[in-house]
């Protein structure tokens, strides 16, 4: 089994750049006691 370290797990600038742009855009709420998702856009 191959051990990982955490230089090696690092995502690409395009992963993290994606990721930052999907966490501004999608926001949770709660409705009724359910969580719903949604966009901002």
């Amino acid at each position: 089994m191959k051990i990982f370290t955490h230089e090696e797990f690092e995502p690409s600038p395009k992963t993290l750049k994606f990721i930052l742009e999907f966490a501004h855009t999608y926001r949770t709420m709660e409705y009724n006691g359910h969580r719903m998702a949604y966009c901002l856009n």
